[in-house]
């Protein structure tokens, strides 16, 4: 009895699949008309669509004296505590986590964007949604979501280099891009270190005054000596918090990076194939249906 089900649900299926071919040949050319217009339309479609090339630095943190005077004044925290007196954090914060967080800042992208008069360039038609109200009521959005898009921040975990990367359509305009966030990054970054600093060293004095231990007060005399040695020599540097390893450049006119077209093509037939068997298949059903109850 089982066997004579099981060969029965065999039949049923070798049944479906046949019905189910011959729908698709008796429509195939319906089919195959529906894939070619589809893909003619795709083609016709990303033939106009700009080529988006890229411009990216590669980067790796400075060798400033930032880190060793963070270390040094973690050494002190054992001997201050002993003399009742609080250091603080030493407020050590890697360049890569510094710069990100600057770059996820809206108001400084929006802030760098205006103040360069790069938005025509980063907004998609940027003339004809400059005039809309809603552009109008919340150009930040706009110029922070488009601007986003295309910029790029990563860190290789294993060698410590970090890449800032930027998309656009214009080859010139996207390295003039990377580095012009270059220099505003770093001004920013030294803007933000250079007030941390201050108030460290302001801190440290303050706290000497209260140090009768001659050892404690020297060696906290080091620091804040280091520190303002570290902030004079920071002006010098033509980037604060990283240097620059590899610099952008101008891609080339074939190294576009989207849109990948042949991909989509292909994506596009596969997808156009699929929809137009399924409408076939159902469009066959509810005309046996249509039949049946009549």
């Amino acid at each position: 009895m089982a066997a004579e089900m099981k060969e029965t649900m065999n039949n049923s299926d070798e049944i479906d699949l046949r019905e189910i071919f011959l729908v698709i040949w008796k429509r195939k050319f319906w089919i195959a008309g529906f894939v070619f217009v589809v893909c003619a339309i795709t083609v016709f479609v990303v033939l106009r669509m700009d080529n988006i090339y890229e411009s990216k630095a590669i980067l790796r943190p400075s060798q400033n004296n930032t880190g060793q005077m963070s270390s040094m004044v973690s050494n002190l925290g054992g001997l201050a505590s002993l003399a009742g007196i609080n250091l603080g954090s030493s407020g050590n914060v890697s360049p890569y986590n510094t710069m990100n967080a600057i770059l996820q800042d809206d108001d400084f992208i929006y802030s760098f964007v205006i103040k360069n008069k790069f938005e025509s360039k980063i907004v998609d038609d940027f003339d004809e949604l400059s005039v809309t109200d809603k552009y109008k009521e919340n150009p930040k959005f706009f110029i922070v979501k488009s601007f986003d898009d295309s910029l790029n921040f990563t860190e290789d975990a294993k060698s410590g280099l970090f890449m800032l990367s930027f998309q656009n359509k214009d080859r010139l305009f996207a390295k003039k891009v990377v580095d012009t966030l270059l220099i505003a990054v770093s001004a920013q970054y030294k803007t933000v270190e250079m007030k941390n600093v201050q108030e460290r060293i302001d801190k440290y004095k303050s706290e000497m005054e209260k140090i009768s231990d001659i050892t404690l007060r020297n060696k906290l005399a080091e620091v804040v000596a280091g520190l303002i040695q570290n902030k004079v020599l920071s002006q010098a540097q033509e980037y604060y918090g990283f240097d620059i390893i590899v610099n952008s450049g101008v891609a080339d006119e074939l190294g576009k990076v989207k849109p990948k077209r042949a991909l989509i093509c292909i994506v596009v037939a596969f997808l156009s194939f699929f929809t137009a068997v399924i409408v076939a298949l159902i469009s066959d059903s509810f005309k046996i249906r249509s039949k049946g109850v009549k």
